[in-house]
């Protein structure tokens, strides 16, 4: 049996995610001017804040499709449980494919934002 891979989606989640690493990608270009402005700071701070809130979010849907996962273990003798099963673990491993990406775009982010920041005045760099 083969799946489609629209069921490896989650409503709402790619669509979020895709906003946000184009904000991300946008935040790594401007990161490379050097210096980075404040405004340009603020923003990527907040770009940095909203990505970490969205990797948890997206961590706990993945320990809930886990969890549907194990309660539906038992019954996987069932065709409906077992097809059931099959498209949770398809989105979980999705999910966490894309979580995975997400933070190590925004580690890749946070250093350059470190990189870019001068020091504060009267501090020798």
């Amino acid at each position: 049996m083969r799946f489609d891979p629209r069921q490896a989606k989650l409503p709402g989640v790619e669509e979020r995610l895709s906003t946000l690493l184009e904000r991300i990608e946008r935040g790594r270009r401007e990161a490379d001017r050097w210096p980075i402005g404040a405004a340009t700071r603020d923003e990527i701070e907040d770009v940095l804040a909203e990505g970490y809130i969205v990797a948890l979010t997206c961590e706990s849907t993945s320990r809930r499709l886990d969890e549907r996962l194990s309660s539906l273990v038992e019954a996987l003798e069932d065709e409906d449980a077992a097809r059931e099963a099959r498209r949770l673990a398809l989105q979980k491993r999705t999910l966490d494919s894309r979580v995975s990406d997400l933070r190590a775009r925004l580690a890749d982010l946070r250093d350059r934002l470190r990189v870019g920041t001068p020091p504060p005045h009267g501090h020798g760099g």
